[in-house]
């Protein structure tokens, strides 16, 4: 039987080039991959903001290449209210992992942290 869960992971992930801009990424570090059984995602708009969409992306490995395309996991996280926090729960073994600002986030920034776990 499996111990008990621990937090191993929360770290905050940065956004390049900028925080609102259309198709920035921020990577999740290579340790994440594939040694958390369960993570969550945070995304914080900031004040001001009126819009804005991020979308979780895996690849098979870390270095995966820029000129093949990431697979989309699940649905955008959406733009609520400004000031607002968004969470997405992720189950599963990924190569790796990002996110990408797929729409641009308008009249401020995002900030994400992703929270890891392992079974102990």
């Amino acid at each position: 039987m499996a111990g008990p869960s621990r937090i191993a992971i929360n770290q905050e992930l940065f956004f390049v080039p900028d925080a609102a801009t259309q198709h920035s990424y921020a990577y999740f570090p290579a340790t994440v991959n594939p040694y958390f059984d369960r993570l969550t995602v945070y995304i914080l708009f900031s004040h001001g903001t009126t819009a804005g969409k991020v979308q979780l992306q895996s690849a098979p490995y870390h270095d995966y290449p820029g000129s093949f395309a990431w697979a989309n996991e699940g649905s955008t996280i959406d733009w609520a209210a400004e000031d607002s926090t968004r969470a997405l729960h992720i189950d599963g073994v990924y190569g790796a992992l990002r996110l990408d600002i797929s729409t641009a986030v308008a009249n401020g920034t995002i900030r994400a942290w992703v929270i890891g776990e392992t079974a102990g």
